[in-house]
């Protein structure tokens, strides 16, 4: 059965840690919230300064530089030449407030008793390990954002529990009537539509330091050579993705999956969208570095009838109310608990 990508992707409720760490290399990010602006020449906040206290227990600036360091792109914001005191402390503010919930989520799972299988815990695992190929390389991708295999797993239980105790006591007994699913459908049947979509691979050079001529130059010859042997008669794209592409998509041999308008940056959208199918495009340059890309297949747009999206309406009012239910719930276990925000 063929989904809607542009509302699938929001029907499982995200394990935080994996939906930054296997993000792909040409998708958009949403910017974090604002705070007020610093001083010109204001100097930046000590890692030891404490961010916030939350019953008692200190969260300091270097936990939340560490947190930010799971994040891809993340710490070129925070270390690289452009970076400003604003925009360091607008992304730990981001990271302080999901630390606060999150925190406050794993201590209601554990007063609540929930806990997970060893069957889930190595789905989810192998599952991490699969989009990079092997352990190895997923280890090697962690050490780039200065984290270990120990790290990531600790991570991955705290999420595997947050999201069981989501699952068994808001997701589960949240109840959708029929008449709000067709009335839904009604009310947003080009939502529930396929868009135009492409199945698009890439090969990436990495150079997200562009304001190096030296790097982007070596880069930009690297991507060249790639694409001279990409458009040989009889070229393997995918083989030459999986051994040259700095992407975590190159296991997978470049293979990004379906991409519709507004999810990728826009030089990597306008190169896609005017490749013909089975075409190579010329070396793009994006805020990632430099891309090549093959268009694979073009899905045209297509309205779904009631019965076919019906499941999946539900799964996502559930998810809305759900939200909305879990919002209330961590709003309850901030005002429990004390909560002092210091940035």
């Amino acid at each position: 059965m063929l989904i809607p990508s542009s509302f699938s992707r929001s029907l499982v409720l995200p394990i935080t840690l994996l939906f930054t760490l296997l993000a792909p290399c040409a998708f958009a990010e949403e910017a974090p919230p604002p705070v007020p602006a610093q001083p010109q020449g204001a100097p930046d906040l000590a890692p030891t300064t404490v961010a916030a206290l939350v019953n008692g227990a200190p969260i300091t600036v270097a936990d939340l530089d560490r947190e930010l360091g799971k994040r891809p792109g993340v710490t070129q914001m925070l270390h690289g030449p452009n970076s400003t005191v604003e925009m360091r402390n607008k992304l730990r503010l981001s990271a302080l407030n999901s630390k606060i919930d999150r925190d406050l989520l794993l201590k209601e799972s554990k007063s609540n008793q929930v806990s997970f299988t060893e069957e889930e815990y190595k789905k989810v695992y192998q599952g991490s390990i699969g989009k990079f190929g092997s352990e190895d390389k997923f280890a090697e991708f962690l050490k780039g954002m200065g984290l270990s295999l120990d790290d990531f797993r600790r991570e991955l239980e705290t999420d595997l529990l947050i999201n069981k105790y989501i699952q068994s006591s808001i997701m589960g007994p949240l109840k959708i009537p029929d008449e709000d699913l067709k009335k839904n459908y009604d009310s947003n049947k080009q939502q529930y539509a396929l868009r135009e979509a492409l199945k698009v691979r890439h090969i990436l050079i990495k150079a997200e330091d562009q304001t190096s001529p030296q790097l982007l130059k070596s880069a930009e010859d690297k991507i060249k050579k790639i694409h001279e042997m990409a458009v040989k008669p009889g070229a393997d794209f995918a083989a030459l993705a999986k051994e040259h592409s700095q992407c975590p998509s190159a296991p997978n041999g470049g293979d990004l999956g379906f991409i519709e308008k507004g999810q990728t940056v826009a030089p990597f959208e306008d190169a896609a969208y005017a490749l013909k199918l089975g075409e190579i495009s010329n070396p793009v340059l994006s805020q990632f570095g430099y891309h090549i890309i093959k268009l694979d297949e073009r899905r045209e747009a297509k309205e779904l009838p009631y019965e076919e999206v019906k499941g999946f309406i539900e799964q996502r009012l559930k998810q809305e109310r759900g939200g909305e239910i879990v919002k209330t719930k961590v709003a309850e276990l901030r005002k429990a608990a004390a909560v002092e925000i210091k940035l």
